[in-house]
């Protein structure tokens, strides 16, 4: 008894990128984490950037750029504002998603009169 059996792999199927990013607020002096969720193969790169003008972001000093996340240690009001991320892996056009990073309220510097 002889059979054949027959096997087709799909390999390397691009797909162009997506990416996602949520608003979120900030305590003054916290370290805290801007996280962007992006799709893509293959992996997009991503980069990041501040402001309606995006001036790109890098690593040094209080940032740091990590993956598809943003860090930022010891958070001042000057982070505040429009961030924009971009991914891209050289498949169809670099896709963008924007965020704002906003100022909390601080519940220990309230006080009740």
């Amino acid at each position: 008894f002889t059979a054949e059996l027959e096997i087709e792999f799909i390999v390397g199927h691009e797909i162009a990128p997506s990416v996602s990013l949520s608003d979120i607020s900030i305590q003054v002096d916290s370290s805290i984490v801007f996280q962007a969720v992006a799709f893509g193969y293959p992996t997009p790169a991503i980069s990041w950037f501040k402001g309606q003008d995006r001036v790109p972001i890098l690593t040094g000093g209080r940032y740091k750029v990590a993956d598809s996340s943003l860090l930022i240690d010891g958070a001042q009001s000057s982070d505040t504002g429009l961030y924009v991320v971009k991914a891209y892996n050289g498949v169809g056009s670099a896709a963008y998603a924007n965020a704002t990073i906003s100022l909390g309220v601080n519940s220990a510097n309230i006080r009740v009169s």
